[in-house]
Formats: C-alpha cells, structure tokens, sequence
C-alpha cells in the first residue's frame, strides 16, 4: 500500500502524481475503472494505471477479495497474460498498475475491420494459452471478451483484466439482491456497459449457476465466431433478449456467412458454445490444441498452393509466384479462409515436392486376429524403412496408430499431421497366400500419386516390403546416392520364421501391459534362429528397459539384460539407432556414466534423427543431471516427432516439472488426459505437479482416480502420501505408507517410493536410508534425486552428497561400486 502524500480524493489530471505514478495521459474508461498512461517514476518505466471507481468499493470485504484476486492474477507467470505490478491505495483511490501494452484493444480491431481467418486463429490460440495457464492454478477470467483482450503492434496478445471481473461480478451480485433489484440480474444503465459483457456470458454464467473452467472456454467461442463472422451468435435489443438468446437459441452456422470457412471449424466453435457443459470442450488447451490444427493445415494449404507460374514476356521465359511482378498481368484468386487469397495459375499448377509422410496402419482383412502382427508389422517396418530416405519426414509408428481400426479420410489425417502424403493399405493373408494393396495419396488435392497390387507367397513378404520402399522413393522423387539406396534396401534378415518372430515380439511390446511385455521380451528371444539379426536383440534391450521402468523386473536384473542385448546388437550392425538408444538410457540410470550415455544418444539421433524415443530418454538423462534447458529442448523434439504418444508428452511435462515449470507441466499432462483420460502415469504426474503449486484437493483427486483406474501401485500411492504430508494430514499420510507397505510384500516395489512421503513428514533419516536402498539396487528413479523438489531439504546432509557422489551427479564421475 501507499501511503498518503496528498489529497487523492479529487479526481486525478493529467500531470498529477499519484505516489511515484505520474499521470501521462487517459487511455479509457467504463463503469468500473478510469485507465491512464502513467510513469513510474522510481523504475522509470511506463505502466497503465487503472484507477478504481467507487462503485468496487461496496464493503471492505469486497476490496479484500479482489486484491488477494489481483495477486492471484498477478502471480501468472505467462506471455499472454497481462503482468500485474501492484496492487495499491492511496486514500481513497484503489488502483492496480500493470505493464503498458502499446496496441489496441480487439474490439478496436473489429471495429476497424473484419480479420482474416489466420488472424483470428492465432489471437484465440493465443488467449486460450493464457487460459491454460490461469486454469491449471485454479483462476477463472470469467470475462472473456474482445475488451479484454490486448493486441500489441507485432500480433502479440495480451489477455487483460483477471480477477476485475471475478470482483465485478460480486457487486453485481450484491447490488441485485438488493431490495431495490428488479430481475435477477443487474444490468449496469451505462450504455453499452453491461449489455457488452452479457453476450460473452456462458449460460451457466447467465443462470448464476457455480462455474468453472468452462465458462471462460464459452466466452472464447464467442469471440472466435465474432472475429469469424463480424456478428455475434448471440445477440438482441436488450440485455434480456440476449440472455434468452444464450439460454435457448443455437448460432447460425460459420458457413452461413462465411462460404469459405472450414467444416472442422465450425464444429469447432459448435463444441466451445454448447449449452451443456458437458458437451463443451472441458479444457482450454484441448481447445487451443484443435484451433492450432485448423492453423497449420491453413497454413499448409497456403503453402502448398503456392504455384510457380510460367509466362511469356517479349519472347524469354519468365518465372513468378503470381501477381503483377514482372508480367504486367493480374491473375485471379480465390480464398482458402478470411482474408487469405490463394493465386491461381492460369496455365498450370505444378506439384511441389513432397517431404512428410504419414503411413497409416495396414488393415487385416483377414479376419483372423493371429493375422493382426503381420499387419502392424508390415507398417512398422515401411515407417523404419522410410524413415532412412535423407529430408524425409516419417510421422513416428505410436502416432500413426491412433488411427488404427478407425475408419479415416486422408486428406484429413494429413491436415491433422501436418504432413503431405499419406500411405494407407491393406492386407489379407489366405494360407501361404499374401495380398497386399497399397494406396499413396497427395493430402493437397486428395489424387492418388502411387497405387499398387501384390499377390505374393506368405514367405515373399520382405521381397514385397523391399518393392514398397523403393517404388514410393521413386514416385516422391528422392535422388538417393548408390550407398543411400543400399541402405534403404538393406534387410534387417533374410530368415523369415526369424522375421516373424520379431513382429510378434514388436506387436506384444508396443501393447506396454505387464504380460504383453513378457510375451515380446519372449519372442524376441526366439528370434535368435538368425544369430545375426539385430533387429532382434534391440527388441529385447528394449524390452528389459521397459520392464526395469515398469517395476515388473527388479533394475538390478533387467538392466544388465538390457545392456547386454543392446552391445550385441550394436556388434551386428553399429548403425542401428534403437540399440544406441537403449545402451544410452542403460548407460545413465544403470552404471551412472552419463558421458557415455551422451554419446550413445548422440549417435542413436544420427543413425535416425526421427526416433523420438531417443530423444525421449535423453530428455530424461539431461533433466537428472541439471541440464533443464537441452532436457525440455529434446523432450520437445520428441514431441514434434511423436506428438500423440502419452508417455512423451508426458515426459515433456516432467522434464518442466523438475525444471520448477510446474503450471507448464500441468499443461502438458492434460495434453494428454484430454486424448486418453484413463492414462494413469498422466495423472499421477499432474497431482505432483499440483500439489508443488499447493493445490492439495486437486492433487489428491489425481491420485485417488490413478489408484481407482489401477489399483494400489506404487507412483499414485507415493505421491499422495507426499501430498496428504505436504497438506498437513499426517495421519493419512502415514496410512498411505502402511499401503505401500503391504503391496511390498505381494511383489517389487523399490524402497524410492516411501523417500518422498518420509521427506515430508519430517522423517530424513528414514528417507536417506531409502535413498540409499535404491542407488544400491540401482533403482533408475533414483537417478533424479539431484532435481527432485521434495529431497531439496536433505542437500545439505554429507550423506545425500555422497549419494549424489557415488551416482556422479555432483560433476564428478560416478564412484565404482
């Protein structure tokens, strides 16, 4: 607060000073607050000060509230979100003083012009970033609406006026309970005011119903359709009319004024204002996720619509892009959205080259499921293959098989990729019988660049493969040098029972569940028929990997495994990026030799820049080790490569939490709960998350759900006894332990998992002692406990520095044991 150096109640001029603001200039004002360009005379920086009107100042209580609302606001941390300076009073004068945004204000953008459909893509995307971040702490806009919505003079979006409008709200509230209230509701008489607000509220809101995330998800489809549509789905003479208009009326589809915009579109804005919550989008950055593919195919479309047009001007050739340049001529265009113009060309329009591909899961029309791994086997083994052609990007096998059994359209799938050509196929397997059709489309226009037919024996399928491989690198026009085309026809094995057995050992892994993983690691091992196949052998180190990180095999004994599967194979082909991959992740967690693992991951993302498990893993070891910075950089990567795999962004939400991102993190996991709600280590990592942000109810939740979807496993049984520590509940908390307990004694579970709730419970000795049990066991968890926030309270113990010795996590090498 500032104290009083003058009679501020007098309305404030031009010039004035109020504490160490001097008023430069007005900026606006409205019912509930005066606007000035001001100067903070002691940081000397320029600050918008919004002068409070009495009309806020109902009681005390109502100050209190919005001032902690203010600091609330204040304490988000994002590019999108306004930055709250202070919050302060001077007398009578309540004010708040925020960054200055030199910009307009969306609705000035409107009135000005309608926006193309581009612009009105990235502002909402923008401002449903900024509604993440707010959501994942708990804090509702509640007031989203072109007027609070700022647009700098580089595009950038401001999101202005959190908590205001909680406040406002309230003495709305208060004033229309009144004795003197009419309605319900009250509507403020300064024109244009109130009315303004109400076509934004959600009828939740309208109701005056409790509300949640939703209802700002709500307030962005309408401005979204209104920056579309230049007109307001809901609209009336007065604010009755409006609210009748929320409550029972459904807006005119985007298409009924727009011809040019999107279907994908308006099912998206139909989503964000249905009237049943439930139906709605439930969280922002799902929104925001499918508002950016909408951008990316407009993009893509943009850009692959680019024609090169050819012309003749006194008799030599010319080349442009289209337009008057160089011809003298205007050619015609059409519109892809608002305001983007695609030009024609009106002799020929020239295929660009193609760089993406997403090879869809082959179909079985087999009808026999035993048939189903030659399926997904022939697809994986295309995607490995392609993804050897140079400045060929190959959409990863766990994104492309989200798709798989789904009925789809290709050009749509490609839109939704990012991507330009899509290879869908089916296979049908009769005895010793083999068909395979094959079918490769441009996502542009939807034609077919390449279609073929095999009628083959069963034991000719990688001769088949092979044909593939090399007649899709003929028809995208790859110029391959002699040692890059005998790479690409290298064969992995020329055993086919060898072969087959690889398939079923990678069909049983990529199912990730306990008894699967033990069926691929098997599998795997049969494969061994062809002593040289090294495909064979990156499956089982892949597979005792994941057993080690899975719990189902103690460290101590699958890492070993692991490492040794990943030498061989390395010894039968040295290019092989999953064994460097493997031998990477083994080499850091296992022996603690993170130079090492370095290397190797290194020289996996060479052999294959598009295996995004490799950057996944190294994402992690660069996190353990302090490198935050390159650890989210290649979790990201992975991301790019892999984006619909839960478990890599996952990690990506990980690497931020360890980085103390916590609000990011959180945003990240609910990337993923949004596609598979049930995906329980999402969960799990989200409750850390929240309750690092000291969110307890919310962290509790999380873990309870994880336990109720999977039973009483050690991650959600170790974070919630954290978090019911952390809340205060030691009770409770020691209850969770005494579970953690009794599962121990039905199968494995590392001493790590009771570190953390010791921790919290005061209890450092037994959580050293843990510690120390698992770097024994070699537990790969215990990897972290340098980044770890919950052990930041035993750093200063000579035992938990020697840990951290002993594992070379203190920029020593790791201590021999």
């Amino acid at each position: 607060m500032f104290s009083a150096e003058n009679n501020s109640s007098m309305t404030p001029k031009v010039g004035s000073q109020l504490g160490r603001y001097k008023l430069l200039s007005p900026l606006g004002a409205g019912a509930m607050a005066e606007v000035y360009l001001a100067q903070d005379t002691k940081l000397g920086r320029p600050v918008a000060l919004k002068l409070l009107s009495d009309k806020l100042a109902v009681d005390d209580t109502h100050l209190h509230r919005f001032e902690q609302e203010a600091r609330a606001a204040s304490a988000l941390n994002h590019p999108n979100i306004l930055t709250i300076y202070e919050v302060g009073q001077l007398r009578r004068t309540h004010f708040i003083a925020t960054e200055f945004v030199e910009g307009q204000t969306l609705r000035q953008h409107l009135h000005e012009s309608r926006l193309n459909l581009s612009k009105a893509l990235d502002i909402s995307i923008q401002v449903a970033a900024a509604l993440t971040a707010a959501h994942a702490v708990g804090i509702l806009h509640r007031d989203i609406k072109p007027e609070n919505i700022m647009v700098r003079t580089d595009g950038f979006v401001k999101v202005v006026d959190f908590g205001l409008a909680k406040l406002t709200e309230r003495v709305s509230d208060e004033l229309s309970s009144s004795s003197e209230a009419p309605t319900m509701l009250h509507f403020d008489t300064e024109p244009g005011t109130v009315l303004g607000t109400t076509r934004y509220m959600s009828p939740e809101q309208a109701r005056g119903l409790p509300l949640d995330n939703r209802t700002d998800i709500w307030s962005l489809g309408v401005t979204l359709y209104e920056m579309i549509t230049g007109r307001r789905p809901f609209d009336g003479q007065s604010a009755g009319d409006v609210i009748a208009a929320i409550l029972e009326h459904d807006p005119v589809p985007l298409d009924r004024y727009v011809r040019a915009a999107p279907a994908d579109l308006n099912s998206v804005v139909t989503k964000a204002l249905a009237k049943n919550v439930q139906d709605r989008y439930q969280r922002a950055p799902v929104f925001m996720n499918d508002l950016q593919r909408i951008r990316r195919r407009q993009e893509l479309e943009i850009e692959l619509a680019q024609p090169t047009l050819t012309h003749t001007s006194g008799g030599a050739a010319a080349t442009t892009t289209g337009g008057s340049q160089g011809s003298g001529r205007h050619f015609s265009t059409v519109s892809s959205g608002l305001g983007s113009t695609l030009p024609l060309s009106p002799r020929r329009k020239t295929r660009k080259k193609i760089d993406s591909i997403a090879i869809l899961p082959l179909a079985n029309t087999s009808g026999d499921p035993e048939a189903e791994y030659l399926a997904d086997g022939i697809t994986e083994t295309i995607i490995n293959t392609l993804s050897k052609l140079p400045k060929l990007r190959v959409m990863a096998r766990s994104t492309v098989f989200r798709y798989k059994g789904k009925e789809v359209d290709a050009q749509q799938v490609g839109f939704d990729l990012g991507i330009r050509a899509v290879l869908m196929g089916r296979v049908l397997q009769r005895g010793d019988e083999l068909i395979v059709n094959m079918e490769l489309i441009d996502v542009m226009d939807g034609s077919q660049i390449w279609g073929e037919h095999y009628n083959r024996k069963r034991s000719e399928i990688l001769t088949v493969q092979d044909e593939i491989a090399r007649e899709i690198s003929e028809k995208l026009r790859f110029k391959l040098t002699p040692t890059e085309k005998k790479q690409l026809t290298k064969r992995a094995t020329d055993n086919i029972e060898a072969y087959h057995l690889y398939l079923k050992g990678r069909y049983y892994w990529n199912k990730r569940a306990g008894i699967d993983l033990i069926k691929g690691r098997d599998f795997f091992r049969q494969a061994d028929v062809d002593p040289n196949y090294a495909l064979a052998y990156a499956g089982l180190a892949d597979s005792y990997t994941v057993l080690a990180t899975w719990n189902i095999i103690p460290a101590s004994e699958a890492f070993p495994k692991s490492k040794a599967a990943a030498t061989k194979a390395l010894e039968l082909d040295d290019n092989l990026s999953e064994a460097h991959a493997s031998l990477g992740f083994v080499s850091g967690v296992y022996d603690w030799n993170w130079s090492k693992a370095e290397r190797e991951f290194k020289r996996a993302i060479r052999a294959n820049p598009y295996y995004a498990t490799a950057y996944e893993w190294y994402a992690l070891c660069l996190s353990w080790t302090g490198r935050h910075q390159q650890a989210i950089a290649m979790a990201k990567r992975a991301q790019e490569l892999d984006p619909l795999t839960p478990i890599i962004t996952s990690v990506v939400g990980v690497v931020l939490h360890y980085a103390r991102h916590y609000q990011q993190a959180v945003s990240e996991y609910e990337k993923v709960l949004e596609l598979d709600p049930n995906f329980i280590p999402a969960l799990c990592f989200r409750g850390a998350a929240f309750a690092q942000l000291g969110l307890y109810e919310k962290a509790i939740a999380d873990e309870e759900n994880a336990l109720t979807l999977g039973g009483p496993t050690p991650l959600p049984l170790h974070i919630l006894g954290m978090t019911l520590a952390m809340s205060g509940d030691r009770q409770a908390a020691e209850e969770t332990l005494d579970k953690l307990r009794e599962v121990a004694k039905q199968k494995y579970i590392s001493p790590f998992f009771l570190a953390h709730t010791y921790v919290k419970l005061g209890y450092y000795d037994r959580a050293l002692q843990c510690l120390e049990q698992s770097c024994e066991e070699r537990f790969y968890r215990a990897a972290s406990i340098k980044v770890d926030p919950t052990f930041e309270v035993l750093a200063s113990d000579p035992r938990f520095q020697k840990l951290l010795e002993r594992m070379g996590l203190n920029g020593r090498k790791a201590a021999k044991s």
